[in-house]
């Protein structure tokens, strides 16, 4: 009787152990995944802030190259508008040509009137 007790206590005792060890195998296996999904949380932040770092990098891209229009427009205004002044001056130096060349018509017709 002794020794079917000590057999069962023994029995007992292993089972015991096994579930210790399966309870720490579970454990080990949930310790793993939460290391790798910590790495994973950690992975997708690094890729977040290089996604945030590539969005701020194209908005400031994006900006400039809005400055840079904005400029490229007021220089083709400013082009446009001293290119009218040169045209408005060549054109009243035109005038002013044909008015003297008329007055000089008009003197040498006197003149050749007066003789």
């Amino acid at each position: 009787r002794v020794a079917a007790e000590k057999d069962e206590f023994e029995a007992r005792l292993q089972l015991k152990e096994s579930q210790s060890v399966a309870k720490v195998n579970i454990l080990r296996k949930e310790a793993e995944q939460s290391v790798t999904l910590w790495e994973m949380a950690d992975t997708l932040q690094t890729e977040e802030m290089s996604r945030i770092l590539a969005t701020q990098r194209l908005q400031q891209w994006e900006a400039e190259q809005k400055g840079r229009q904005t400029q490229y427009h007021h220089l083709l205004a400013l082009q446009a508008e001293r290119n009218a002044e040169r045209s408005a001056r060549m054109q009243l130096e035109k005038f002013e040509i044909e008015a003297r060349v008329s007055l000089a018509h008009e003197r040498s017709l006197d003149n050749a009137q007066a003789l």
